[in-house]
């Protein structure tokens, strides 16, 4: 607190009155919030290359399923977030060899450089 005005909590403690957070009103309220919503959601196992694989060899047969492979073992294998799989054009990474060029998008911004 370092001299300067006091928090709620000490405020209220200091003034003699009981913390509104102990109130049964208040902790029934809580309950029925947390109820409603639920608690924190169950997290989840990372996807590691097997399950990816997997996935990738499930995915339907056609164009279609071609594409979701695609997507899928791409956004695996680069790391990518979904806003850049989906600004992703082909020809950036066709003709590469099996390796991902650089980002030469019009939508990227230009590297800033230093003063030499």
């Amino acid at each position: 607190m370092h001299g300067g005005v006091p928090q709620s909590a000490t405020r209220i403690k200091l003034a003699d009155h009981e913390p509104p957070t102990s109130s049964e009103a208040v902790k029934a309220t809580l309950r029925g919030i947390r109820r409603a919503i639920g608690a924190a959601p169950a997290r989840k196992a990372p996807a590691v290359a097997e399950i990816m694989r997997d996935t990738a060899y499930a995915a339907p047969t056609g164009l279609k399923g071609l594409r979701d492979r695609a997507l899928l073992l791409l956004g695996f294998g680069g790391a990518f977030r979904r806003s850049e799989l989906v600004s992703a054009r082909c020809q950036r990474f066709a003709g590469n060899r099996g390796r991902i060029a650089g980002d030469d998008s019009p939508e990227q911004k230009p590297i800033k450089k230093g003063k030499a």
